[in-house]
């Protein structure tokens, strides 16, 4: 009787262990393979949101995901497009085009330095339905 109890137990504990491990790779794998296209972040512009992350949450921001591995990113005042790559939980937009919203302002010789693409791509950390800019306080929600 012992030994059946015994065996009750580890066979229990075992699939308790595998059921787990199961749902923690679940949970670690990349989301946007089984996603439809486009993928769009936006920023959820609710009072909790601004309350919780202190006021440090961009406002009217959006990140669009196409299938053909192209992105448009919006904020309140700049436009971007470029391509993007993901590697483990990280997304990497390599910007090819920036531009201002208001189009005046794409002529302003003092302001070009901002329309200029970086180098390197901006990184960004996927964690279940929201993204967070790598060294930056934007977090974007799907």
């Amino acid at each position: 009787m012992k030994i059946c109890k015994a065996m009750i137990i580890k066979n229990y504990r075992s699939n308790i262990i595998f059921i787990l491990s199961v749902i923690l790779i679940n949970a670690c794998s990349s989301s946007l393979d089984t996603k439809e296209y486009p993928i769009v972040y936006s920023s959820k512009n609710t009072q909790f949101n601004m309350f919780f992350y202190n006021g440090n949450f961009p406002i009217d921001a959006k990140l669009i995901l196409n299938k053909d591995k192209s992105y448009f990113s919006e904020t309140c005042v700049l436009n971007e497009k470029g391509i993007w790559n993901i590697k483990g939980d990280s997304i990497f937009l390599s910007c090819h085009e920036r531009s201002f919203k208001i189009e005046s302002m794409n002529n302003v010789d003092s302001l070009k330095q901002a329309l200029v693409c970086r180098e390197t791509p901006t990184i960004w950390i996927i964690k279940s339905n929201r993204i967070k800019q790598v060294g930056s306080n934007a977090l974007l929600f799907e």
